[in-house]
C-alpha cells in the first residue's frame, strides 16, 4: 500500500470518522462523504426548545476502553463526568426502584423464582464464551434454560419485546448474551445502579473535537453528498453523486448500511450484493421531551407492560445536572421498530400525541402543561435484527473488488450496537486491513476477539499444521505459486499464514465465526487472501465462494465430524464442482477406525506436548461427556470412518489414493488425495 494513494471513507458517522482517523494518522490522504449536512449519524445533535443535545440517548461507561481511547486523543477523557444512576421497573400499573439487589429482592410484583431466575441469567451471561453456540439458539431458548420460564415470562419477554419487537422469537442469545456482558460487566445494568457518563456538551461536543482534528490532519470533509454510484475499474473508483464533480479513489471503505452499499456498487457479485441488500434492520422512532418537571428518580424506566406506545423511559437529567439545561428536563421515549414498519410515516404530531398521551397514564401528576419543546426523530436503520444465524451470513470487510471495503454495524458480531463498539469494529477493521495503522499518538487496544483468546489452542492448532505440512511435503503435494487455493475448515488461519506468500490465491472457509476473527486478525492486510462464513446449518454448501474455481483444495480434519453420509457425499460433490478438471483435492486427517478412548488420551497427550496440561485435560472430560453423553454439542465426537468417507467419494466420482499421516503415533489417521475419475467408455 502506497502512503500516495488516495483513500475515500463513504459515511460521516462515528464508524466513518473514527476509520478516517486512523488512516489519516497513518499518513493517508482521505476524503469523506457524508450525505447529511452535518457529520455524526446516529450520534450527530439536534436542537430542542432553545437547547442543543443528542438526538438519541448515549452514555459512556468506564469499560468503554475503545471510546475512552478515541477520546483521550482528542484531550476528552478527562472531561468524562461519571455519576451512579438508578433503575426503576413499570410493573403492573407500578413505578418501582430496582436498583440495588436488596430492592429487586423487595419487589413485590417479581415472584421469587423469577428473582433468581433473572441473577442466573446474568452469571451464565458471564460464563459462556461460544459465540456459535449462542449464535444457533433463540435468546427466548437460552433464557428459559438459564433463568426459567418465571423469569422468562415476567421479565425478559417483555424486554425483549420491547428492543425488538416483533422480531423477539427470532433473536439470537448472542443478542441477549452480548447486553448482559456489557451492562453487568461493569456493574452496571437495567437491574442495577451502576455509573455511567458524558462530556459536557453531549456528542456534539465530541463530533466537533473529531472533525477539527480530523481537518488538522488534512482530511477532506463532504457534506450533502450522497454516493450514488460507485464504478470501478483497473483498481481505481469513481464515486458520482447527482449535481456534484466526480471523485477518484485507489482505495474506497464504505460505511453505510449494506443496502445502500449494494445499490451504489455495481462491480460486487450477485451474491455479494444479495447478501448486504437482504441485511434486515431494526430502526427507532425517539420522541424528545424538555420539561419543567422532573418524572421519576431513575435514568433508565423499563417498560413491562404490553402494548405501550413507547418502549421505555430515558430520563437524562437524573444523569445530567439539569442545571446544564436551565433548570429544565430532557427525557427519551423511545420505540424499536422493524425498519419497514408503517409508523415510520407518521407525522410528527401524532406520534407527539400517542406518546405523551401513553406517558400521562404511567406517570401521576404529567401532563402536557409540563412540556416546554418536543421534537420527533427517526432512524429506520439502527443495528441489523439479530436473527439466529445472522453470525455466520455477515458481509465480508473486503469485497471481490480490488480495493473497496465494506465496515459498518451489521458485521459487529459478540457486542451490542453503541458507540463503544462501532469505535472498536472501525479499529479493528483498520488494523485488519494494514497494520502500519496501529502506529498512532495513543496505541490503540489489540484487536479483541469474538472469544477469549486461548494460546494453548493455537498451540495445539499449530502442532496440528506442523504436521499437515509436513505430509504434504512428503506427498509433494504442497500447492505453489500458480494454485489458487481453497482451504475448507481454515480454523484461526495457520495455513493460510504459511501458504499466502507462496500461491496465487488463498479462500479460507469456516463455520466457527471466531475461528475467522482470530484468522482475519493473524493474516492482517494480504489482498491475497479471503475468509468467508460457512452456513452452521448447511456446512456442506460452498455457495459462499460464489463459482470461483481452484487448481487445490484442502479439507484438513473436518469432514469425518459432518452429521451424516449424505452430508459428506453432498461436500465431495462440492469440492468436485468448485475444482479445476486437474486440481488437486486433500481431504486430511480421517481416522481409520473410531478408537475414542486413544484418539482422545493422544489428544491429551498433544495438550501436554504443546505445554497445556490442564486445558488439555478440560477439553478431554468435555469430548468425554460429549461422546457418552451427548451433552455438551459444541464438543461434537467424531462420527465417520475411513470405510464411510472413501465409500462417499468414490460414489460422488473421485478416484482415491490414501496416505497415513506422519508422525501420527496412534497410526490411525490417513489422508486422502482425490483426483476426479476418468469418463469410461
Amino acid at each position: 500500500m502506497s502512503d500516495h494513494e488516495k483513500w475515500v471513507v463513504v459515511g460521516g458517522g462515528m464508524m466513518g470518522l473514527t476509520a478516517a482517523l486512523h488512516l489519516a494518522k497513518a499518513g493517508r490522504s482521505v476524503t469523506i462523504v457524508e450525505s447529511d449536512p452535518k457529520l455524526g449519524g446516529l450520534a450527530a445533535s439536534c436542537s430542542l426548545g432553545n437547547i442543543h443535545w443528542d438526538r438519541f440517548y448515549h452514555v459512556i461507561l468506564s469499560s468503554d476502553d475503545h471510546l475512552r481511547g478515541l477520546l483521550a486523543s482528542l484531550g476528552l477523557d478527562e472531561e468524562i463526568r461519571f455519576h451512579r444512576t438508578k433503575t426503576g421497573l413499570h410493573i403492573d400499573g407500578r413505578l418501582q426502584s430496582i436498583s440495588t439487589p436488596a430492592e429487586l429482592l423487595a419487589c413485590r410484583d417479581i415472584p421469587w423464582t423469577a428473582k433468581f431466575g433473572l441473577g442466573r441469567a446474568i452469571l451464565a451471561s458471564m460464563r459462556e464464551t461460544s459465540i456459535d453456540d449462542l449464535d444457533a439458539q433463540t435468546a427466548l431458548d437460552w433464557l428459559n434454560r438459564h433463568s426459567g420460564k418465571k423469569a422468562v415470562d415476567t421479565i425478559w419477554r417483555p424486554l425483549l419485546r420491547s428492543k425488538l419487537g416483533t422480531s423477539m422469537d427470532e433473536a439470537s442469545a448472542l443478542f441477549i448474551w452480548s447486553t448482559l456482558r456489557r451492562l453487568y460487566g461493569v456493574g452496571a445494568g437495567r437491574f442495577g445502579s451502576g455509573q455511567f457518563g458524558y462530556v459536557d456538551g453531549g456528542y456534539r461536543r465530541i463530533l466537533s473535537a473529531l472533525e477539527d482534528k480530523l481537518v488538522q490532519l488534512g482530511v477532506t470533509i463532504l457534506h450533502n453528498w450522497p454516493v450514488a454510484d460507485i464504478r470501478s475499474v483497473d483498481r481505481r473508483h469513481t464515486l458520482s453523486s447527482s449535481g456534484q464533480p466526480d471523485i477518484q479513489a485507489d482505495r474506497v471503505v464504505l460505511t453505510i448500511p449494506g443496502p445502500h452499499a449494494a445499490r451504489a456498487c455495481a462491480d460486487l457479485t450477485a451474491q455479494e450484493s444479495k447478501r448486504m441488500a437482504e441485511t434486515d434492520f431494526l430502526g427507532v422512532i425517539c420522541l424528545s421531551l424538555l420539561l419543567d418537571r422532573p418524572i421519576t428518580d431513575f435514568y433508565v424506566t423499563n417498560l413491562i407492560d404490553e402494548g405501550g406506545a413507547f418502549t421505555g423511559i430515558i430520563e437524562m437529567t437524573n444523569l445530567i445536572e439539569p442545571a446544564i439545561f436551565g433548570g429544565r428536563h430532557l427525557i427519551y421515549l423511545p420505540l424499536y421498530l422493524r425498519s419497514d414498519d408503517p409508523r415510520f410515516t407518521h407525522d410528527d404530531r401524532n406520534i407527539t400525541e400517542t406518546f405523551t398521551t401513553y406517558l400521562a397514564k404511567l406517570i401521576p401528576g404529567f401532563s402536557s402543561e409540563n412540556i416546554l419543546a418536543a421534537r420527533v426523530n427517526r432512524a429506520a436503520k439502527v443495528f441489523a435484527t439479530p436473527h439466529v444465524g445472522r453470525a455466520g451470513n455477515i458481509p465480508e470487510f473486503r469485497t471481490t473488488v480490488p480495493g473497496l471495503y465494506v465496515l459498518n454495524g451489521s458485521q459487529i458480531v459478540g457486542g451490542t450496537m453503541n458507540v463503544n463498539e462501532t469505535v472498536r469494529h472501525a479499529e479493528e477493521g483498520m488494523a485488519s486491513l494494514f497494520k502500519e495503522v496501529t502506529a498512532v499518538e495513543k496505541p490503540m487496544p489489540a484487536v479483541r476477539l469474538w472469544s477469549q483468546s486461548r494460546p494453548w489452542e493455537d498451540r495445539l492448532a499449530h502442532l496440528e499444521n506442523d504436521l499437515l505440512v509436513k505430509g504434504l511435503k512428503q506427498l509433494q503435494l504442497l500447492p505453489g505459486s500458480g494454485d489458487k487455493v481453497l482451504d475448507i475448515g481454515c480454523g484461526p488461519g495457520i495455513t493460510a499464514e504459511r501458504l499466502k506468500d507462496h500461491v496465487h490465491s488463498y479462500v479460507g472457509l469456516d463455520v466457527s465465526i471466531t475461528a475467522l476473527a482470530r484468522a482475519r486478525s493473524r493474516i492482517g492486510a494480504a489482498e491475497n487472501v479471503v475468509f468467508l462464513p460457512l452456513d452452521h446449518s448447511s456446512p456442506s454448501k460452498l455457495d459462499v465462494i460464489n463459482g470461483q474455481r481452484f487448481t487445490f483444495i484442502l479439507c484438513n480434519s473436518v469432514i469425518q465430524y459432518l452429521p451424516d453420509v449424505a452430508s459428506i457425499k453432498f461436500l465431495f460433490e462440492s469440492m468436485k464442482d468448485v475444482g479445476e478438471p486437474t486440481a488437486r483435492i486433500v481431504v486430511g486427517d480421517i481416522p481409520v477406525r473410531s478408537r475414542f478412548i486413544r484418539e482422545a488420551m493422544l489428544a491429551w497427550a498433544q495438550g501436554i506436548r504443546a505445554g497445556f496440561p490442564l486445558q488439555a485435560l478440560t477439553g478431554l472430560i468435555k469430548r468425554a461427556f460429549s461422546h457418552f453423553f451427548r451433552v455438551i454439542p459444541a464438543e461434537r465426537p467424531i462420527t465417520h470412518n475411513l470405510a464411510e468417507l472413501t465409500k462417499a467419494a468414490r460414489d460422488a466420482g473421485f478416484e482415491l489414493e490414501v496416505f497415513p499421516v506422519p508422525a501420527r503415533p496412534s497410526g490411525n489417521r490417513v489422508s486422502l488425495v482425490c483426483r476426479p475419475a476418468k469418463a469410461t467408455t
